[in-house]
């Protein structure tokens, strides 16, 4: 009777050892693939988001790979799973632009954090974002989709971002700004708001607002200097043109003499 009860527990608790040590283990593995070019990435991705505790060893030592790709690959999903000091070293990788690669793929994760964050995680439109993500394509969404979505996931910065983007496209700039700033609040450097909040300004005949916002989204993202260049050369052009004119009904409103 003793012996049997003795076996039990040493089969429990190889088990439970079994089960301690699996997740950690494959999710080591799984990591030391992130960045394999025979491997879809989405698929070790969600497989590590699944595993969560489990991953989480493993992402944190992947912080000292060689591979570049590797540490910001394991960064993004350790700030996915809530820990957003990774963000800041996705932002640091992004304003490294000696090492173009590794800064464009800081980019594109860094993104995807914001577009996922706080958001729905497991409906069609959803997974049209995600499948967007990927293939950097637009995503496709509706404002009602959005609308449906951001009263269900209020602190979904990535939903405020891609309605703003909607809203400013159809001219709705009151909404758009709205949008712009809702997302800033829950992720502050996310950089797209930053830029689609200058355009609104842009529009709005702010253009000092506007000045500062691509000033700042670029001080962030130093990659976005070829696209906003036109707009920045407008927002100075007009910001200089509005002080002069402040200047001149200064000077007008002088009492003579």
């Amino acid at each position: 009777m003793i012996r049997s009860a003795l076996v039990g527990g040493g089969i429990f608790l190889l088990a439970a050892l079994f089960w301690a040590i699996h997740d950690p283990v494959c999710a080591f593995f799984e990591v030391a693939s992130l960045s394999s070019p025979e491997l879809d990435p989405r698929f070790v991705e969600s497989s590590l988001l699944e595993r969560r505790r489990g991953a989480v060893w493993a992402l944190h030592k992947a912080q000292g790979s060689w591979n570049a790709a590797t540490r910001l690959r394991s960064a993004r999903l350790l700030a996915l799973l809530g820990d957003d000091y990774y963000d800041g070293v996705l932002l640091e990788a992004l304003a490294q632009e000696e090492d173009a690669d590794s800064a464009a793929l800081a980019e594109r994760l860094l993104l995807s954090v914001w577009d996922r964050r706080n958001g729905p995680a497991d409906n069609e439109m959803a997974a049209r974002m995600r499948e967007a993500e990927y293939t950097h394509a637009e995503i496709p969404v509706s404002e009602r989709e959005l609308d449906i979505q951001l009263q269900l996931h209020p602190l979904w910065a990535g939903g405020y971002v891609a309605r703003a983007r909607l809203q400013l496209r159809n001219a709705n700039l009151g909404g758009a700004r709205a949008d712009a700033l809702n997302a800033l609040r829950f992720e502050p450097y996310d950089f797209e708001a930053i830029v689609l909040l200058g355009r609104c300004y842009l529009y709005l005949d702010e253009p000092e607002s506007a000045l500062e916002c691509f000033e700042q989204a670029l001080a962030l993202n130093p990659r976005l200097k070829h696209e906003l260049s036109e707009e920045l050369k407008t927002a100075r052009e007009e910001s200089n043109a509005a002080r002069e004119r402040r200047q001149i009904e200064r000077y007008r409103s002088l009492p003579a003499g």
